[in-house]
């Protein structure tokens, strides 16, 4: 990501851009997660962009990381759209890139009933020394999962929106708790369950069917 950051610093010096950072929660607590970057396409063109389409993005900062995002140049009307996307588990969500870089003080934390998320202050994609040159980075979440405690500053059915800018920088939180969804535990633990029933009655019969034919075998 610090050379994905160097680049877009000295091409939003010249353009420009407007960005948005979308995350998709999962019932199955994988996380959707998708930066996109749009600029007008007189000032960046598709042709422009390709390049970066050609330089794979490790999912985080990590410098072994072997593992890249999605690109894709996507043309909306006047703009052109430069998108990363990947799905994340909650371990590797954790160390994403965009993550890590914007808000280096993230934590995520979980217990038996809960997913916690709490970014910390400090957003630092906004910084012309550290991150994006932009005015403002729009930030939505998507939960599958209820959520019951979030700041936002709008709440759209279960989309949670906050909007960074020069004058909250340095203050703007984003914290959401979850509560886990344990259906699929459930499912999983009866279905071991029944498994073992099932063949515990299967050798409770081959069992009995020995020793009817042992006492057979003896009566003759």
């Amino acid at each position: 990501m610090k050379k994905l950051i160097l680049i877009f610093c000295l091409m939003f010096f010249v353009t420009g851009c407007d960005v948005s950072y979308e995350l998709k929660i999962n019932a199955d607590e994988t996380f959707d997660e998708k930066a996109t970057f749009s600029f007008l396409n007189q000032d960046m063109t598709v042709d422009d962009l390709s390049v970066y389409i050609k330089t794979n993005q490790p999912i985080s900062n990590d410098r072994y990381e072997a593992k890249y995002y999605d690109s894709h140049i996507y043309t909306n009307g006047i703009y052109n759209d430069l998108v990363y996307d990947y799905v994340h588990d909650i371990n590797s969500f954790r160390k994403s890139t965009f993550v890590d870089t914007c808000y280096p003080n993230m934590k995520i934390t979980e217990s038996d009933d809960e997913i916690r998320i709490e970014s910390g202050k400090g957003f630092r994609c906004l910084n012309p020394d550290n991150g994006l040159i932009t005015d403002h980075v729009d930030i939505a979440i998507v939960s599958e999962l209820e959520v019951l405690e979030n700041n936002a500053d709008e709440v759209n059915d279960n989309t949670y929106s906050w909007t960074v800018n020069e004058s909250n920088v340095q203050d703007k939180e984003v914290n959401l708790v979850l509560k886990r969804n344990k259906k699929n535990s459930m499912d999983i633990n009866y279905f071991l369950i029944f498994g073992i029933i099932g063949v515990l009655i299967v050798m409770l019969g081959i069992g009995l069917f020995l020793i009817s034919k042992n006492r057979q075998n003896n009566d003759i």
